[in-house]
């Protein structure tokens, strides 16, 4: 073997010559190549929104019976009197469990087109209506393996140990980095054990902490190589794959999160009450709300979420 030769082809040709005096070396050789390809990681999160539009109000009113107004809105029928409102026919929704505590939603929504217009009186008016189209939407919502994620966790950790063991971090700073992850690790599976309890509520709190703890995993990392006691190469890729278990441990939060419904109605309160009603007995993890003219309902824990759209062209003639 001719290292000055081999250097000069590795110059000429651009990359890099490695000695390799035992076999020993060569592990350590391999790390280095992996780390001049290094790369970084973030997260993204994608969030999708459909606005539906569009309301036909029927205000009525004689001397013999109180005033009220039947709205067709959001793809139901309120009804509004001095003495408050109800939701007399509500949107066209089903709830369907799928297993584990998650559930299937099934929407349909009506949505109306065309330029705002108002008559008032006692003569006919007479409305014109153009189905315009339907489109349906079947998402699947993507939901991480938590015991899978446990065992990413547990890889990192081996992977300090044996870099480590080779000399790339002291003791101490492998078993206080392998000390964190270890929490984090126990956390995801008993998160997997709630999620196998249908218990979607709880193992998003299990989540959370095991979050916690990679993120002070990454933290200790840090410290150990300001300190002098891990090499900044090991340190980087530790972190990356810290960075990596995160990512997906935020899309099982954003699973979690589910899909939000607003709705802007002067009868928001009976809205808000029908959610309840329809809902209660859903037996998913659920969340609602009125303030003002705005009421919002978010079903959570979904798997999947099938939406039709129908639009409907409205107008006087």
């Amino acid at each position: 073997m001719n290292p000055a030769r081999l250097t000069s082809i590795a110059q000429v040709t651009g990359g890099t010559y490695y000695a390799a005096p035992d076999a020993s070396a060569i592990r350590f050789i391999y790390f280095e190549i992996a780390m001049r390809f290094k790369g970084s990681i973030t997260c993204g999160t994608l969030t999708a929104s459909n606005p539906m539009g569009g309301s036909l109000s029927l205000t009525l009113a004689n001397r013999q019976y109180p005033t009220q107004t039947v709205r067709l809105e959001s793809s139901g029928v309120s009804v509004t009197q001095q003495q408050g409102g109800l939701v007399q026919e509500g949107i066209p929704v089903a709830v369907e469990p799928s297993g584990l505590g998650t559930a299937t939603l099934r929407l349909t929504l009506l949505s109306f087109l065309g330029p705002s217009f108002s008559a008032s009186g006692s003569d006919y008016q007479f409305l014109s209506g153009q189905f315009l189209g339907a489109t349906v939407d079947d998402t699947t919502i993507t939901r991480p393996n938590l015991a899978d994620q446990s065992g990413e966790v547990v890889t990192i950790s081996d992977f300090v140990q044996y870099w480590g063991d080779q000399g790339l971090a002291t003791p101490g700073a492998v078993a206080g980095i392998r000390g964190i992850l270890g929490q984090s690790s126990s956390q995801l599976l008993w998160g997997n054990a709630n999620m196998t309890g249908k218990n979607p509520t709880q193992a998003k709190f299990n989540v959370d902490n095991a979050q916690s703890s990679l993120s002070a995993a990454a933290l200790r990392v840090s410290q150990e190589v300001t300190a002098g006691n891990m090499d900044a190469s090991l340190g980087d890729a530790t972190k990356n794959d810290i960075v990596r278990v995160g990512c997906a441990l935020d899309q099982f939060k954003n699973w979690y999160t589910g899909v939000t419904f607003t709705i802007q109605s002067p009868n928001a309160a009976a809205w808000a009450v029908w959610f309840n009603r329809t809902f209660a007995t859903s037996g998913v993890p659920l969340s609602y709300g009125a303030v003002g003219n705005q009421v919002v309902l978010t079903v959570r824990a979904v798997d999947r979420f099938i939406i039709t759209e129908r639009v409907v062209s409205l107008g006087f003639y």
